[in-house]
């Protein structure tokens, strides 16, 4: 998941600390990218035919449980969403000047 909060952290931590900053904050980066690697390996083992992990849970759980995921994953794509605009809006106000509130659509 890709939000602008990352984005803006490395950008200070490199400021801060120089390249040294930036090295360590990919390699931390890289431990949930092995992690999440690790686990797909296992998901294509479990259940080669699974395009999605909605699949995988309704061949797993169900389908009152594919149901309950496809609402939890509706609101983690609403969360992400608003906090992609929210880090946009704070961009915009640090790069202009431009006040916050009037950023947002009514």
């Amino acid at each position: 998941m890709f939000t602008t909060f990352p984005l803006s952290q490395s950008t200070s931590v490199t400021y801060l600390y120089g390249i040294s900053g930036a090295f360590w904050y990919a390699n931390g980066a890289t431990i949930q990218i092995i992690l999440f690697s690790i686990i797909v390996i296992e998901f294509k083992r479990r259940a080669p035919f699974a395009h999605t992990y909605l699949e995988v849970i309704h061949a797993r759980y169900g389908r009152l449980g594919h149901w309950i995921f496809i609402i939890f994953f509706l609101f983690a794509n609403i969360i992400v969403t608003l906090l992609l605009l929210t880090g946009c809006s704070a961009v915009i106000h640090s790069l202009c000047g431009m006040n916050i509130i009037t950023k947002v659509p009514k």
